[in-house]
């Protein structure tokens, strides 16, 4: 059986993976608790996950730049409802309610309208910031020479526990029926 932490706060995240590995504790990450096809993520080899689930706030909305910033744990379905109501979303959205801004970053998913642009979810994001095994904590902007190591490693470089993402205007189409 699994012992799963919630912390609320990156201090309480940081002690916690601190903690864990001062104590030699194998433990896995989970956001959505749900993997790119539907299944709970639980590491064989660890009997302890910590849970970004409380790390699900829009930080930002930044209309004069197109972006917005986002915790980790925040469900993409959840941001899409908020970004659709001021007339934004996000390209290369995948399918599925419970996927996590923080997974779909880490598994660099594909999504429904990718293109030669904006290919998987990766192409998306300007900028990260990660939480690396150590409880070191850094921002990494899409130039910075170590962002790519973040898109689609699985945490296997680090956490991710805010991304800025790039948004695109929708447009509305008024029909007359």
């Amino acid at each position: 059986k699994t012992l799963t932490y919630y912390p609320k706060k990156i201090e309480q995240f940081k002690q916690l993976i601190f903690h864990f590995n001062n104590s030699d504790i194998k433990f896995s990450i989970k956001s959505g608790e749900c993997s790119y096809d539907g299944k709970s993520i639980n590491s064989r080899n660890s009997n302890v996950t910590v849970s970004l689930k409380n790390f699900n706030k829009i930080i930002n909305i930044n209309k004069k730049n197109n972006t917005v910033n986002v915790q980790a744990g925040a469900k993409i379905k959840d941001i899409s409802l908020i970004l659709k109501k001021i007339n934004y979303t996000i390209s290369a959205i995948p399918g599925g309610e419970h996927i996590t801004i923080g997974g779909a970053v880490s598994a660099n998913v594909i999504g429904k309208d990718s293109n030669k642009i904006i290919g998987a979810f990766g192409d998306n994001v300007k900028s990260i910031t990660v939480m690396t095994h150590n409880g070191n904590i850094g921002h990494y902007k899409k130039n910075s020479k170590i962002f790519k190591s973040f898109i689609g490693s699985f945490g296997l470089f680090g956490i991710i526990l805010e991304v800025e993402l790039i948004l695109k205007k929708e447009v509305l189409v008024n029909q007359k029926i």
